[in-house]
């Protein structure tokens, strides 16, 4: 079988005139997003199984972990609250998983949290605070993908989101944390750093050096419960958001489903457009798998 010619992969953040900007492969060619719906493509599609040896399909996360500074101002306000509800202006619940497992997080609830968020940059400074912010949620993120858990627990879902929603590198820190091949893994504090300080030129060089040889290395197989495991996350995370904050869920989703060749990609990247059509890295997704696009260990 003759392989095609690898593409150039850019490095999902670029940084330029101090702005980050989304981008994963060379799409100067590329058509336009619009219609692309209806094309077909010959991306394999992944079967979503069993997370374990055993068989067993783990759901939920049993434990909430809030050694985050900023978890109590946050969420819970200076006061010490009942662990199972939080401060009334922000009601968000804090019940046993398996209670919450299907409850949505309104607009106006995450629009309240995101205005502590920006409160937290001004007080505290934009890195630092951006770092207190994800360190807690990101820690349970790889923790879920360590052990095969694909449910995180509510108010770590309302802190991803939010946090997804204003800073777009916590979503490419999440999309590295899912893709990387061979025997590279990424941990939390290499997630924090991406995400936090996301113009350090050794943050830039060390997501560019990740993406660039998970995309072009054949040797470089993603660990596919891993990034099965990531995806049921996500997709779980959008059905219990709103408005702006599903939309980066959905794009990491498509990502990730797209770098596995799974089919279910464009129907990520549709929804997240069907919510924001500004959002670039959706239309990257669908323009790669028009062209029939992919990692080099999807070429072989």
């Amino acid at each position: 079988m003759t392989k095609r010619p690898t593409k150039n992969i850019r490095n999902i953040t670029e940084t330029k005139a101090h702005a980050v900007r989304p981008s994963v492969v060379d799409t100067s060619a590329a058509p336009s997003v619009s219609g692309l719906g209806a094309q077909s493509h010959n991306a394999r599609d992944v079967k979503y199984g069993t997370r374990d040896g055993n068989g067993q399909r783990h759901t939920c996360s049993g434990a909430h972990n809030r050694s985050s500074p900023y978890w109590q101002s946050a969420i819970h306000g200076p006061d010490t609250v009942d662990d199972r509800c939080t401060r009334l202006d922000l009601n968000l619940c804090m019940i046993d998983d398996a209670e919450t497992a299907h409850d949505r997080f309104g607009e106006t609830q995450l629009e309240a949290l995101s205005r502590k968020l920006q409160q937290h940059k001004m007080e505290q400074g934009v890195n630092r605070a951006n770092r207190d912010w994800i360190e807690a949620s990101f820690a349970e993120w790889n923790s879920n993908l360590d052990e095969c858990v694909s449910c995180m627990t509510a108010d770590h879902v309302a802190f991803l989101c939010v946090a997804m929603a204003d800073m777009l590198a916590v979503r490419d820190a999440l999309i590295v944390s899912l893709v990387v091949g061979g025997q590279t893994t990424i941990g939390t504090s290499a997630m924090l750093d991406m995400a936090s300080n996301p113009q350090d030129p050794a943050n830039v060089a060390r997501m560019y050096r990740l993406l660039n040889q998970s995309f072009n290395d054949e040797r470089c197989f993603p660990d596919r419960g891993r990034c099965v495991c990531g995806i049921d996350m996500l997709e779980a995370m959008a059905g219990r958001v709103a408005g702006r904050f599903e939309v980066q869920p959905l794009t990491v989703a498509a990502y990730a489903s797209w770098w596995l060749g799974s089919e279910k990609a464009l129907g990520y990247a549709e929804r997240a457009l069907d919510l924001d059509q500004g959002c670039t890295l959706a239309r990257i997704i669908c323009s790669a798998i028009a062209q029939d696009l992919g990692p080099a260990w999807l070429r072989q």
